[in-house]
């Protein structure tokens, strides 16, 4: 079909805006993956997207030279020659080729991570992220080099792509094909047949992403629904409550018939108590502690939730317990496990949510996934070969096939938009005042997504409105989240048996009284060291130069009775010390100890009480200046000025010597 030069115009405006904005947008995000991301090409799903991303870039590199590289008098405009003409056919079919083969292995990669539970290390370890990179690079290369050998790139309209050279020769009997004359199966072997297998490919592996995760949404809500008593094919609902409501009645007429064991105490349970529980303890409801199997609850959790056989499953032990105490439950606590039911079923409720939701973000992007690929490669291959039994494209209208050249370059586009999407979105619910063009622009920088990408543990996971990795959630956000966790915490801390909690309560005690006991202990020692050294300084002090027999007798007087009084007071200090620290104690034995420590302490003779006090450092020092100057009327000069105190001492002496005679006496 011969086309006007309007309508030719259009045929190579249309490719070559859709290119530049393919190789832009895709420019664009390899360059900010490289130079902007944190974890750059750190994981297998950012190698696969810019793997993708690069053969884009060559298929939109190879649109917008358009008719330019075409053999000069080929058609308007033509400006090359057969190399270019070459060059373009190569890059055009080694764009596609790679492009597709990366969609497929994108799609393995979704299939692996979440059908098969693996993470982003195990598929690079595992080889499967080096298997992808070898076919989807060595089989277009070996395509376009064999088309290049067998000289299949020629004109077709505007570009050049695979076919024969003339284009009449397709349709002409009488005219040879000076080149491409086996074309039509070069491109059955290297376009057609990789392509309805790519197509195949990814509507399988979306199919199984998308039934892994309703049929997992499914599992959650059977077990959530046993666990909150709506199922009663488990011994769940009604039937289980009505059960534990007979066991308890029943158990409570067998305590009162039980027998007197060897040792003469009451047996907790009954004779017949024993064959009823192993009769009703074959099903699954976790709050019926006699109706907990634990062997098979955790084969149904593992066939449920497809947990291997090596993973450990915890339950708790307060399920596993089967003594009458854990049996007979007070009204008290039945309305505490009917709030906490409630609770639970709330929670359930808000988890059931999420589910449903993960489950329809997860459908609608392997849905988009799919329909870009079916867009931009499925639609154009059909219409193309229902105008045309060889891609000559000469029979098709020209409304349509400015469209169709149109799609097939905005591949690369409409994939960056469908895998940043579900970023963009997360990042506009955490900040509501961002537009769509803002958070688009934030993600774009960091890479298409939100700098986790298949990743597990990773350091930085958003990125903030400058393009800098910032931590995931906000602060308020965090804070929030702390906050419902503390409460959870708080919430199921209530529910924990009375036992564990006692004994919380009595460690809790027991560290506090140690470190009570730790300050007391240091304090009476420190009492002590001063005692001591006071002792020490107040014999050290007393060794004197020899005096006058009335001077040392005074002077021992005063000295015996300020030391006598300052070990008094020592000893008041410790001994209201030690009474603080019996307090404290609950022992009997401590209290012995502390009080004999007490009455050694203040064990001194009362005869000395009533001396007055006097400072005994001051006589030290007066005779110590006093022998050292050897002046006799200087020691009798400071002696007249205690005169005074020396005859009242005499009297005291003497008076409390008489009084003591006279207790002896009597």
């Amino acid at each position: 079909m011969e086309y006007s030069e309007r309508e030719f115009k259009a045929l190579i405006a249309a490719p070559m805006i859709s290119g530049s904005i393919t190789f832009l947008s895709c420019g664009a995000l390899i360059a900010s993956t490289l130079f902007y991301s944190k974890i750059k090409l750190r994981c297998a799903i950012r190698r696969i997207i810019f793997g993708h991303c690069v053969y884009i870039m060559i298929t939109a590199f190879s649109d917008i030279l358009s008719v330019f590289v075409v053999p000069k008098g080929e058609a308007p405009y033509a400006r090359g020659n057969i190399a270019t003409c070459n060059m373009q056919g190569f890059m055009r079919v080694l764009g596609h080729l790679g492009a597709c083969s990366y969609l497929g292995a994108l799609s393995f990669y979704y299939v692996a991570v979440i059908k098969f539970n693996l993470k982003d290390t195990d598929f690079v370890s595992r080889k499967y992220e080096a298997a992808c990179h070898i076919v989807s690079n060595i089989f277009p290369f070996v395509a376009c080099f064999t088309l290049l050998s067998t000289k299949s790139f020629n004109r077709i309209v505007a570009t050049c792509r695979i076919g024969p050279h003339p284009i009449e020769c397709t349709n002409d009997p009488g005219i040879e094909c000076e080149r491409g004359a086996n074309f039509f199966r070069y491109f059955q072997a290297f376009v057609s047949i990789p392509l309805i297998l790519i197509i195949i490919i990814l509507v399988v592996n979306m199919s199984l992403v998308i039934a892994t995760v309703i049929t997992r949404k499914r599992k959650a809500d059977k077990w959530r629904l046993r666990e909150n008593g709506t199922n009663s094919s488990h011994c769940c609902g009604l039937f289980a409550n009505r059960k534990k409501d007979l066991i308890n009645t029943t158990y409570l007429q067998d305590q009162s018939k039980s027998i007197t064991g060897r040792n003469g105490t009451r047996d907790i349970e009954s004779q017949s108590f024993e064959p009823r529980r192993k009769s009703v303890s074959r099903s699954g409801n976790c709050n019926d502690p006699l109706a907990f199997d634990a062997r098979r609850v955790r084969q149904m959790i593992r066939e449920e939730t497809s947990m291997a056989k090596s993973e450990p499953i915890i339950l708790s032990s307060s399920s596993l317990k089967f003594s009458g105490e854990e049996v007979v439950s007070s009204r008290a606590s039945l309305r505490r496990s009917s709030v906490a039911s409630n609770k639970d079923s709330v929670r359930s409720q808000e988890s059931n949510n999420e589910q449903e939701d993960e489950v329809k973000a997860t459908t609608k992007q392997c849905l988009l996934l799919l329909s870009t690929f079916l867009i931009c490669y499925l639609f154009p291959f059909i219409t193309l070969r229902a105008y045309s039994s060889a891609p000559t494209y000469d029979n098709v209208p020209v409304l349509l096939f400015i469209p169709i050249t149109s799609l097939m370059p905005l591949q690369g586009f409409f994939l960056i938009m469908v895998y940043s999407r579900p970023h963009v979105k997360s990042l506009r619910q955490r900040n509501p005042e961002y537009s769509w063009i803002k958070a688009f622009l934030i993600v774009f920088k960091a890479g298409g997504d939100n700098d986790t990408a298949g990743g597990q543990n990773q350091e930085y996971t958003v990125i903030d409105e400058t393009g800098i990795d910032a931590p995931r959630l906000p602060e308020a956000e965090r804070l929030r989240r702390q906050e419902l966790v503390r409460k959870d915490y708080m919430q199921r801390r209530g529910t924990m048996p009375t036992a564990y909690k006692v004994k919380e309560t009595l460690d809790t005690s027991q560290r506090e009284e140690e470190k009570k006991e730790v300050l007391e202990v240091r304090s009476m020692t420190s009492l002590r060291s001063q005692r001591s050294q006071r002792i020490v300084t107040f014999m050290n002090d007393i060794n004197l130069p020899k005096k006058p027999e009335n001077i040392v007798e005074n002077e021992f007087n005063k000295k015996r009775c300020t030391s006598m009084t300052a070990l008094d007071k020592l000893g008041k200090e410790e001994m209201e010390a030690r009474l603080k620290y019996r307090e404290g104690c609950e022992e009997e034995q401590h209290d012995s100890e502390i009080k004999s420590d007490i009455d050694d302490s203040i064990d001194i003779d009362s005869s000395y009480k009533s001396f007055p006090l006097g400072s005994i450092h001051d006589e030290i020092d007066t005779h110590k200046q006093a022998s050292a100057i050897g002046d006799e009327s200087f020691v009798h000069t400071q002696d007249s000025n205690h005169n005074i105190t020396d005859a009242r001492l005499e009297d005291e002496v003497s008076m409390k010597n008489e009084n003591d005679d006279n207790a002896r006496s009597e």
